[in-house]
């Protein structure tokens, strides 16, 4: 097994990794190989994400680790260390079950010599409450479909608080276009009606090619 990390990344790099849920709402991730992707991971993801991933997914299109943008207070923080501490002290010991969220498929990872990337719980928080607050989505295009690929690189969509980018073919598979979707609302309302705006837009690119 490679070795699990908890550290926080930067979200374009999301598609490089395969993401585990333990007990805690924190997600550990390690390097992806080669492997197809599914296309089961929307059903477990966030409100504002699950339908225009499902929509994509129907057209052959494929979407990365993803997560909405989320506002939250200062106890859910605090409850979300005391969850990685735990989880430290069992992965240390007996092992701590994980289950990838793509594939659905658990395992048990021990690592003696495991340790969490952040020195006290306000080293954590100082990173995480902004890390979260940023909406992300990873829009991988097959390379089949240039013309989904070339509609997105063209019109550039941007917003006041969202905005769409393409990066370039996948490092590694060689088999997709890659875009990054990213919201940045000022609170959850916002964060929730732009991620319809990108939604509406998406749909209307797939809808006008296949009227």
């Amino acid at each position: 097994m490679k070795k699990v990390s908890v550290d926080i990344i930067d979200h374009k790099a999301h598609h490089q990794r395969r993401w585990f849920s333990a007990t805690g709402r924190w997600s550990y991730h390690v390097k992806r190989d080669e492997k197809e992707r599914s296309d089961e991971a929307y059903e477990k993801g966030d409100d504002n994400l699950k339908g225009v991933c499902y929509f994509l997914h129907r057209f052959g299109v494929k979407t990365a680790a993803s997560c909405e943008g989320h506002f939250y207070k200062k106890d859910f923080f605090e409850q979300m260390w005391k969850d990685l501490v735990k989880e430290k002290k069992v992965i240390k010991t007996k092992g701590l079950r994980m289950v990838e969220q793509e594939m659905n498929q658990s395992m048990i990872y021990y690592d003696k010599s495991f340790e969490l990337p952040w020195k006290s719980f306000y080293h954590f928080y100082n990173q995480a409450r902004q890390y979260v607050k940023k909406g992300y989505l990873g829009i991988l295009i097959p390379r089949q479909q240039k013309w989904l690929y070339k509609r997105l690189k063209e019109d550039a969509y941007k917003t006041q608080k969202a905005s769409i980018t393409y990066e370039g073919i996948t490092a590694r598979e060689k088999k997709y276009y890659l875009f990054h979707v990213e919201v940045r609302g000022s609170d959850e309302h916002m964060q929730g009606a732009e991620w319809e705006k990108v939604a509406a837009y998406l749909k209307g690119c797939v809808h006008e090619r296949w009227k």
